[in-house]
């Protein structure tokens, strides 16, 4: 249906997939504030901060999604009548897709997840060191240790796979078939089934 509602979807698409991720964050940070600095965390816990704070994300999120748009492209297949709307991750050229790759893994994901591990593990030992409340301590422990387990298998197999295909691309330019493992590996973590890019040409036999 057109370029613009192909950047829409990739956009959006990116756009809900790292804003779920800081509002994880979010989650974490809360509850940090709220166990090891209690009293003075009630004004940044307000609900005039916290509205704030959800605007600051969607906003973050948004800003870390727009060079999606530049880097969107409508491809016709040839020898087809088949128009598909490409992936950033599976384009050829990848001297925009390769640094915003990295970029996003690193604040999208890399960050997150260290402040999650930080702030968690603050947060249990400020419990363990607290006489009144033993049996929160155990608890705590389990749900860090669960949180980081899901945040970890719902978010790492896709940062890996998305830059596993770009580098191959760019480090293996000429040769196609190197990508097709990782290609097949990044499809795997997708929620839907796409055909992101045309199928190559098969070259002719040898006679």
């Amino acid at each position: 249906m057109g370029l613009p509602l192909c950047v829409a979807v990739r956009m959006l698409y990116h756009y809900y997939f790292y804003l779920s991720i800081f509002f994880v964050t979010c989650v974490s940070v809360d509850r940090y504030l709220a166990i090891v600095h209690p009293l003075r965390s009630l004004v940044l816990r307000g609900r005039r901060m916290t509205c704030l704070l959800c605007a600051a994300v969607w906003v973050s999120a948004l800003v870390l999604s727009t060079p999606v748009a530049s880097l969107t492209q409508i491809q016709t297949c040839p020898g087809s009548n088949r128009t598909i709307c490409s992936l950033y991750v599976l384009l050829t050229d990848t001297r925009g897709s390769l640094p915003f790759s990295l970029l996003c893994c690193a604040i999208g994901f890399s960050f997150p997840l260290l402040s999650i591990c930080y702030l968690g593990l603050r947060s249990v030992r400020e419990l363990r060191r607290s006489p009144f409340c033993p049996g929160r301590y155990n608890k705590r422990r389990r749900l860090l240790s669960a949180t980081l387990l899901l945040f970890v298998l719902v978010y790492l197999p896709y940062h890996l796979c998305r830059s596993a295909a770009i580098v191959m691309r760019a480090v293996y330019s000429d040769n196609t078939d190197s990508w097709r493992i990782p290609d097949l590996a990044f499809s795997l973590t997708q929620v839907e089934a796409v055909t992101p890019v045309c199928s190559l040409p098969q070259p002719p036999p040898r006679s």
